[in-house]
């Protein structure tokens, strides 16, 4: 298996403004497919994520495809592009940057676009402050892929593929596991390290490295995590390059280098010690019939 990369500080928007997991109203699209929709999906190996392309009226913006994001997400500065006014659109709450500063955060009901030639009605799109890390990367914000469509999704990261069936066309479900879905928004399955007893992880395609607690791989942690230092930078956690095994989507591999934090917390599963990325995700395609259902299909291949 290639080493990857620890992309850029982008990690899931509810780690970078803490309260949009919180906010009100994390609804789908309004769109009703009659046949198959295929998304083509770019791998950016400088930010290990995969991003699509979005159409907006006349223009055309890159979002990263952030299954960590409780909502649809755009910079101020995309905002503007598109012919809006951050400053006249309503405050719903206040986040935090990376060094741990307030800053507020805005919404737009919805946002009309268009993805892979499908109209779509994107609801619930929250607007925060730039982030230079992404505009460097000429990302405008992030895409939350089950909460775009209300339909049967199969997410194929391996061939690079988002593809979308009409509600009468489900897909077969061939290697299911137990998900379960927190605020109705995120997904969490299950993951099995170094032969230990299987743990809750959040599905985070907008993250490039996988987090384990430290405990749970009964590994030191010489630094900690921000919820101790409270300065810039939290969340990165402390890099560990012992071989970690893992089983999960029906296959067992070993990753290289993985990030060890003190505590892992996106939902309220006590049992929650991980955060599965793209260093493992890439090698999978995961398939949700149904927001909500209690399973889903992953398969991984490694080779």
């Amino acid at each position: 298996m290639k080493p990857f990369t620890s992309h850029l500080h982008i990690t899931a928007c509810a780690a970078l403004f803490t309260t949009i997991a919180c906010l009100p109203g994390a609804a789908t699209a309004a769109a009703s497919l009659d046949k198959a929709l295929s998304i083509p999906m770019t791998w950016d190996e400088r930010a290990s994520f995969f991003t699509v392309e979005l159409q907006v009226a006349d223009k055309k913006i890159k979002l990263m495809v952030d299954t960590g994001s409780s909502n649809q997400v755009i910079t101020e500065s995309t905002a503007s592009l598109l012919g809006l006014d951050p400053a006249k659109l309503p405050v719903v709450g206040t986040g935090k940057d990376h060094a741990g500063n307030p800053v507020p955060i805005k919404m737009l009901p919805v946002l009309q676009a268009t993805l892979a030639g499908q109209d779509m009605d994107l609801k619930t799109v929250v607007i925060i402050p730039d982030i230079p890390d992404l505009a460097r990367l000429g990302v405008a914000g992030m895409i939350s892929p089950q909460l775009a469509f209300d339909h049967p999704m199969r997410l194929d990261f391996r061939q690079k593929q988002w593809i979308v069936n009409p509600v009468s066309s489900p897909f077969p479900l061939d290697k299911t596991i137990t998900a379960y879905w927190f605020k109705k928004n995120k997904v969490f399955t299950q993951i099995t390290a170094e032969g230990k007893q299987a743990v809750w992880g959040m599905i985070d395609s907008g993250a490039g490295s996988s987090k384990f607690e430290a405990d749970y791989l009964g590994r030191a942690l010489s630094e900690e995590d921000c919820a101790v230092r409270g300065v810039a930078g939290c969340g990165k956690g402390q890099k560990d390059t012992t071989p970690t095994r893992l089983d999960f989507g029906g296959t067992k591999f070993t990753l290289p280098e993985v990030v060890l934090l003190k505590a892992v917390k996106h939902g309220d599963k006590a049992d929650e010690k991980a955060q599965i990325g793209m260093s493992i995700l890439r090698f999978c395609s995961i398939t949700i019939n149904k927001r909500l259902d209690e399973q889903i299909s992953i398969a991984c291949v490694t080779q």
